[in-house]
């Protein structure tokens, strides 16, 4: 663990210049208050307090692996050792340097009684601050890192319920066309060999980019387009495919396989269940900033009651709401034989 004391030159400095500061007050204290010289002010001042700075700076990692386990009361024995520890080192390395000091220097020794207590008092203080400071330190940090792992694992669970949803898409889908392909086969040898053809490169587009969240819309556009090809083997003139999507959309960024599900809905709920063609009409147009995809059907009169939100709308409205966060980007109107889906996919994930 690195020291948040030492970790860059602002937080060295500011705890450098905080020590200056307080050499200068005991300095004064020592001056006026024993009326000592300057001489044997400044030298008791820089021994006492050069010292304790650098304890104090030492103090981090006792202070950091601390043994919590054992309960409230055995962390304050720990530090109450620690204490005596500290003071004991603090009072003992200072009294043998001024020793020393006192054989080479000429300057006056204080060692009345006042002097040592209050020494003693502003050690315990100063160790006080000291492990205060640390404790706070210590609980930012963990406060950090919680908001930092939780955000991980709600970011891990996100991708984790996008990619389930996503893959729920691809079996609906092969599940049809393999009941399409089936059927060709009986009467249509060179359209079911061209449905597999096509659905070969559909379900490889898919498996490669089913890991991505966001795709420029050309790539999504390109795709839904093999689908389409699909749909066009397996129902021919019952489709009248529309598709409007202005120059300036193809660059926007989509989640991926994000039109697929809509256009399953309007095959599933519009071409299936009509003797009729049925118009499919998808538009794309920038409003405001976002990128709005609609895709318009018609159905039969007969469905109006069943006709609605399956696994697919379902699935898209889910993923719409995990990948932007947001529950109004997907609107549904069913109107007079038309069912339209409308997504809004904002930009701001670029």
């Amino acid at each position: 663990m690195q020291h948040p004391i030492f970790s860059n030159k602002i937080t060295i400095g500011s705890y450098l210049f905080i020590g200056a500061v307080f050499i200068v007050i005991d300095f004064l204290l020592i001056h006026y208050g024993y009326k000592c010289s300057v001489t044997t002010a400044l030298i008791y001042a820089l021994v006492y307090d050069v010292i304790i700075i650098l304890l104090g700076g030492s103090l981090w990692y006792p202070v950091y692996f601390l043994d919590r386990n054992k309960g409230s009361i055995f962390s304050v024995i720990q530090l109450v050792f620690l204490g005596f520890v500290f003071l004991g080192i603090w009072a003992g390395s200072a009294w043998g340097i001024l020793s020393i000091l006192e054989g080479n220097f000429s300057f006056t020794t204080i060692l009345n009684s006042d002097f040592v207590l209050i020494r003693l008092l502003i050690g315990v203080l100063i160790y006080l601050l000291f492990i205060s400071v640390y404790f706070l330190m210590i609980r930012s940090q963990n406060e950090e890192e919680y908001k930092k792992e939780k955000l991980e694992l709600k970011n891990l669970l996100t991708d984790t319920e996008l990619n389930l949803l996503k893959s729920q898409l691809n079996p609906h889908f092969l599940f049809n066309s393999l009941n399409s392909i089936s059927s060709l086969t009986l009467y249509d040898a060179e359209g079911a060999r061209e449905m597999i053809s096509k659905l070969s490169d559909f379900l490889r587009y898919s498996l490669r980019n089913n890991q991505h969240k966001l795709l420029p819309l050309k790539e999504e556009l390109e795709n839904f387009r093999r689908y389409m090809d699909i749909e066009r083997i397996r129902f021919g003139d019952k489709i009248n495919f529309i598709e409007q999507i202005k120059l300036d959309c193809e660059k926007k960024m989509v989640p991926a396989l994000i039109i697929q599900p809509l256009i399953e809905n309007a095959i599933k709920y519009g071409v299936y269940n009509s003797i009729h063609t049925t118009n499919i009409e998808l538009h794309g147009y920038l409003k405001n900033g976002d990128l709005i995809i609609s895709l318009q059907n018609d159905y039969e009169n007969d469905m109006d009651e069943r006709i609605g939100e399956g696994l697919g709308l379902s699935n898209t409205k889910a993923r719409m709401r995990k990948i932007y966060g947001s529950k109004d980007l997907v609107r549904i109107q069913k109107r007079e034989q038309t069912f339209l889906v409308e997504l809004t996919i904002p930009q701001f994930l670029q």
